[in-house]
């Protein structure tokens, strides 16, 4: 069949969003660090726009995840395999009457991310040309005010929207139509700003934080150069900034490599991504969050024995993504097949989760999964509590009763804790 569904779609997503640090009884509680090993989790098939009788044409994909457990993603809706961009509410499958997005006046759209307000980013035709589109929060597409235009040229999309309404994505240029990475203004204003390159033709954009930096990859200078360097920006700054006669915003390769390719960000700015290595295979990366590729601060996320690509990162540093055809989860310092931690094993009869492309800091993921027809399936995969103690829960109380402090949440967590073993 043809997939038009996946017009646009990019190979990743991510929401991020603004660490939340709160004080209780004078203890400080940051983001929980990266767990020792995943939960087990509650699968969730979030079904179709459009059900084809004989389920020919019927596919889907997450894309991305917000705080609340929103997906955005995007389906077939019609029996022509056409798409739409859809959200979801929280932590659930996706309802037809409810969660199409429609589009800019054409027919096919893609949703990309979604921020913590429910604003969906993503491309749709507009009758004539595909541009960039920003929903306002939890509405449908609005062709009058949400088409994000372009740089001069015909072609536009947006990849990932912080918590500000800053898109970034990538859009033509006039003249040579070329791809430049943009960031958008905030929701008072729909202005796309080109960000440059890191000296070749074309840059693309993939994810924003919280402060405006933006990750992505980039031509690197040199005429005819296909060689392409994962960048990160200075907040609100431009991937051709210059400190020192440098280009700062390159993040360089991984050992040996040519390429790199940044496809997210979280909001400490550490990146995510994949690059070449040199034997010539792809590994995934998550850089520290003022490192680069070059200086030997990143981490090599190693593989299922092939390549890996990471798509997702949330504010613990926790990663998602593909090794071999299976989705992933890096957390601690092991690599996961997701296949394996599904709590109900009948609910993965004859499916493959086979890419993981969005995650947020309570631990939702969503991705892309086939099922035995080879029939493709949005998922969210949700912590699953019965099975597995709350993520961090036995850290949390460990610190509570050290400090002395903040007695009713730790009573709270031990009675959880304490439920949680008596179901084991």
């Amino acid at each position: 069949m043809s997939i038009r569904f996946l017009l646009h779609r990019p190979s990743h997503s991510i929401l991020i969003v603004t660490p939340l640090l709160v004080s209780i009884g004078g203890l400080l509680l940051a983001p929980l660090p990266a767990a020792a090993t995943p939960p087990k989790y509650k699968l969730v098939d979030l079904g179709y726009l459009f059900n084809n009788a004989n389920h020919s044409n019927d596919a889907a994909v997450g894309n991305a995840v917000n705080a609340s457990g929103q997906v955005a993603g995007s389906s077939v809706y019609d029996a022509f395999a056409d798409s739409h961009a859809f959200r979801t509410a929280a932590k659930s499958p996706i309802n037809p009457s409810t969660d199409d997005l429609g589009d800019l006046g054409g027919f096919i759209s893609a949703g990309h991310g979604i921020n913590l307000s429910g604003q969906v980013v993503g491309a749709s035709d507009n009758g004539g040309e595909s541009h960039a589109f920003r929903t306002s929060a939890n509405a449908p597409i609005n062709p009058s005010t949400d088409d994000l235009g372009t740089l001069g040229g015909n072609e536009s999309a947006g990849y990932s929207i912080n918590s500000k309404g800053q898109v970034t994505g990538f859009a033509k240029i006039a003249v040579t139509g070329a791809a430049h990475a943009f960031r958008s203004s905030d929701n008072s204003g729909n202005a796309l700003h080109d960000i440059g390159t890191l000296g070749g033709l074309q840059s693309f954009g993939y994810g924003i934080n919280f402060s405006g930096q933006v990750a992505g990859y980039s031509n690197i200078a040199g005429l005819g150069n296909p060689s392409s360097h994962a960048f990160r920006t200075t907040a609100n700054g431009n991937v051709s900034d210059l400190v020192g006669g440098v280009l700062s915003a390159d993040l360089g390769t991984l050992p040996g490599g040519s390429s790199s390719f940044g496809r997210a960000i979280n909001d400490s700015g550490q990146v995510v991504g994949y690059g070449n290595e040199a034997d010539g295979k792809i590994h995934a990366f998550r850089t520290t969050a003022t490192g680069t590729l070059s200086d030997g601060t990143a981490t090599d996320l190693g593989t299922f024995g092939g390549d890996s690509q990471g798509f997702g990162i949330d504010t613990a540093g926790n990663v998602v993504g593909v090794s071999n055809g299976r989705a992933f989860l890096y957390t601690g310092s092991s690599l996961y097949d997701l296949n394996s931690y599904v709590a109900n094993t009948s609910q993965l009869s004859g499916w493959t989760l086979t890419n993981a492309f969005g995650i947020n800091d309570s631990g939702l993921i969503t991705g892309l999964a086939t099922d035995g027809a080879s029939v493709t399936h949005a998922f969210l995969l949700e912590p699953d509590s019965v099975t597995t103690p709350e993520p961090g829960s036995v850290a949390l109380l460990a610190a509570c009763v050290s400090a002395g402090t903040c007695f009713l949440r730790c009573r709270r967590v031990r009675a959880r804790f304490l439920q949680v073993l008596q179901r084991c």
